[in-house]
């Protein structure tokens, strides 16, 4: 299946703090399906992560903690930016 790509470009309004090209590329993997979970046959690569799981359960749910606690400390990082960000924009006087 082809990838759908369509074009993004700047919003009127928005501030010039970085120069951004007028339009980007945006490149979306795979079409939404209308049903969930979708008919579509496993592909590769989600067989082998099935196949890993079955053959190392252990190693599995350590993986799936790991990428858990990896996603919070991100999603912790942002918003301590955004929360930074607005402090460098509204400084207390």
């Amino acid at each position: 299946m082809q990838p759908v790509v369509k074009e993004a470009s700047r919003q009127k309004g928005s501030s010039p703090r970085r120069r951004v090209s007028p339009r980007r590329m945006i490149v979306a993997a795979d079409p939404k399906l209308q049903q969930f979970p979708s008919s579509r046959p496993i592909n590769k690569q989600e067989l082998l992560v099935a196949e890993y799981t079955v053959r190392y359960p252990q190693e599995a749910m350590l993986v799936v903690q790991e990428q858990q606690e990896f996603e919070e400390e991100v999603r912790q990082a942002q918003l301590e930016l955004q929360e930074s960000l607005r402090n460098a924009e509204n400084p207390e006087r």
